[in-house]
């Protein structure tokens, strides 16, 4: 039986690959593949990310799959290469879907570790490498390499002329490119801080129709590491042991809590949270156990939908705003 072997890996991870049982989980997805499908599937079929078995997941029949399900996708992948399993990506390049995922960076940062049959695109003649930053309606994903800091300051620095291009020009704009950009780099900034795992995280963008609510931008930061909810209930006393899942997240929303206890942490979710609300957008939070969406009303109020009960994301933390476009610049113009 073949065994395949990366160049980068040590003789112990090459002998542990060798003598690993062979049994094969494989997982299959639908023609559209949201986040919340994506999920769904994996609870289904009993993925978890420290599973070191050899795992299919079949995209043969996947049409469409949005910005957020590929992040979470990339992000699962990588984390199991990461822990030993012999991963497999069946996509065939001749589907829309491969195209759209090759073009806004997937099988760039897909660890090389992950097979893809029957081809995975060969670096420097991809769509990705050739167009990438030419469309003014994607931010293509971006790898936050947890082992090179200045990874982050690049990414951070190229942040406002990109969201500045992807919500187009306009009067008043200026500023809401600034706080989104601001409240980006910040939650991109504890994903190098809190994360603590070398799987990197992504940061990715992209502008959709969305019908009678007009074009919205879907603006998604995310990390393979140990969560939100982990890290948190380490560091702080308050919070470790004596709140539901649900209640600390609630809690970050509305009074911060951080895994520091110095004066002037845990203000990030709630910052999100406000910037949501100031341009009356959404705000979904995935973690290990649940995700919890923030849908804005308008600027007095929100409403909170809690979805436990539902798969929840099987490794680190993923943020998704949602803005739509007439709202941030009806509420830009007010503002200037």
């Amino acid at each position: 039986m073949a065994v395949f072997i990366s160049f980068s890996e040590s003789l112990l991870e090459m002998r542990r690959r060798a003598t690993r049982p062979r049994t094969c989980l494989s997982v299959a997805f639908p023609a559209t593949v949201t986040a919340d499908a994506f999920e769904e599937q994996l609870k289904a079929c009993g993925v978890r990310s420290d599973l070191t078995t050899a795992i299919t997941f079949d995209h043969t029949s996947v049409t469409f799959a949005p910005i957020d399900a590929l992040v979470s996708m990339v992000c699962l992948y990588n984390r199991l290469a990461h822990e030993g399993a012999d991963v497999e990506v069946r996509w065939d390049a001749t589907q829309d879907s491969f195209g759209y995922a090759e073009r806004v960076g997937f099988f760039a940062l897909l660890d090389a570790r992950v097979r893809v049959t029957p081809e995975r695109p060969p670096r420097g003649s991809s769509s990705f490498e050739l167009y990438q930053r030419r469309n003014k309606n994607v931010l293509e994903m971006r790898s936050l390499n947890l082992g090179a800091h200045d990874s982050a300051d690049e990414v951070i620095s190229t942040l406002p002329d990109q969201l500045g291009e992807i919500l187009g020009a306009g009067e008043g704009r200026s500023d809401a490119v600034n706080r989104i950009w601001t409240c980006a780099s910040e939650t991109i900034e504890n994903i190098y801080e809190h994360s603590e795992s070398p799987v990197p995280g992504v940061v990715a963008a992209q502008l959709y129709a969305s019908g009678s609510r007009g074009p919205r931008v879907e603006l998604v930061i995310a990390d393979a590491g140990l969560g939100l909810l982990t890290t948190i209930r380490r560091g702080n006393p308050r919070a470790a042991g004596t709140k539901t899942d649900v209640a600390l997240i609630l809690e970050a929303f509305s009074k911060g809590l951080s895994s520091k206890l110095e004066p002037g942490r845990g203000c990030g979710l709630t910052q999100c949270a406000a910037l949501a609300m100031k341009y009356e957008g959404n705000l979904r939070v995935r973690t290990a156990s649940t995700w919890v969406k923030l849908v804005t009303k308008s600027q007095k109020g929100w409403t909170i939908g809690i979805y436990d009960e539902k798969a929840a994301m099987v490794t680190g933390t993923q943020l998704v705003f949602t803005f739509y476009l007439d709202r941030v610049s009806r509420v830009a113009n007010l503002v200037h």
